[in-house]
Order: structure tokens, then sequence, then C-alpha cells
């Protein structure tokens, strides 16, 4: 098998994996909007941190702006101690991966985001994610 071959194997495997997640996400009955919106993080942490095999500790605040249907997010992640060079510099791509603006974990949550948000507890929220990485 070519190394093509295997590379589309895994992004089909990687894609039923957020379909699956998407599913169990919408399987979970919140009762209010922040319910739904911290368990839809954690769901999606979850899909784009092994898509893009990224492992960390996540500390997250959302802030719903007083008397409107929007959230702002804040997102820290902590990558693992390095504890060699190769480990330091195999963390600065990840983080480097982590804010990319356009294919970043940001721009993935936005994205994501509208999708949720156009049915069930979350319909008609808008929400703004912010990610930095340590």
């Amino acid at each position: 098998m070519s190394n093509k071959e295997v590379l589309s194997k895994l992004l089909k495997i990687a894609e039923n994996q957020q379909k699956v997640l998407v599913k169990l996400a919408q399987a979970v009955d919140p009762v209010d909007a922040e319910t739904a919106l911290n368990q839809f993080i954690k769901f999606q942490l979850t899909s784009w941190g092994m898509a893009n095999e990224v492992a960390a500790s996540v500390r997250h605040t959302a802030e719903r702006v007083s008397g409107s249907k929007h959230f702002d997010v804040q997102l820290d992640l902590t990558l693992p101690a390095p504890k060699n060079p190769e480990e330091e510099k195999a963390n600065q791509a990840k983080k480097a991966k982590v804010e990319d603006p356009q294919k970043g974990l940001a721009a993935f949550l936005s994205k994501a985001f509208t999708s949720a948000a156009a049915t069930g507890p979350l319909a008609g929220y808008t929400a703004t994610f912010n990610v930095t990485t340590k």
C-alpha cells in the first residue's frame, strides 16, 4: 500500500471519527446553552486534537455577553513539558499548528460552532474563540 493510500485511509478514519463525535454531541440532551457549549468544546477538542496529533491539557472559560446570545470563549492549551531538544522543537511545531489563523484550533471551532448553532440548545447563538498555547 502506498503512502498516498495510507494517508487517504487515515483521512477517512478521521472524518468518520468526526461524524461519530458530532452524533454523540447531538445525542446528549443539555439543559441550557452553557452546558451545550461546554460539551461542544469538549467533543471538538478531542476531534481536532486527534486529527492533528496534538495532546494538551486544556482550560477554558466561556463568558456570555450580557443580554445577548453570544459567547466569548478563551481556551488555554498547555503542551506536555519537553524532555529534550527534539520534544521542544515538536512542541513549537504543535504550537504553530494550534495557533494558525487559517487552520488552527480557533478557526476549526468557529467553523464547527456555525454548524452546531443551527439547531438544538445552541440555535441562534454565536461565539468567538481565542486560543493560546503554553
